[in-house]
């Protein structure tokens, strides 16, 4: 391990990061989680916003690129990458595989 980088992070340091994160993300959680992953009975009393989802990830970026920085010493911004061809997980059932 170089010197001067953390193999972790201590509680006291992390916890404001994860209850910041807990707060931005929790109706979109409560949503995939009660309306998604379990599709319950009862419609859902809240529905996120893309203003919810944008503010939420707003957060993990910043916790990202806090954790970058701290941990490896590696600043600078966070940029998702597409993996090609993106609409694969889609093939099925959703879009029809090609005729070959």
């Amino acid at each position: 391990m170089s010197p001067g980088l953390a193999r972790h992070f201590e509680r006291r340091q992390v916890q404001p990061d994860i209850d910041s994160l807990r707060d931005a993300a929790d109706r979109l959680q409560q949503y995939a989680s009660r309306r998604i992953a379990h599709l319950g009975r009862e419609e859902p009393k809240e529905i996120p916003t893309f203003s919810d989802l944008d503010a939420a990830l707003d957060v993990f970026e910043r916790l990202v690129k806090r954790c970058r920085l701290l941990l490896r010493k590696i600043a600078g911004d966070v940029l998702p990458i597409i993996a090609y061809p993106c609409e694969a997980v889609l093939t099925e059932p959703w879009i029809p595989p090609a005729a070959s």
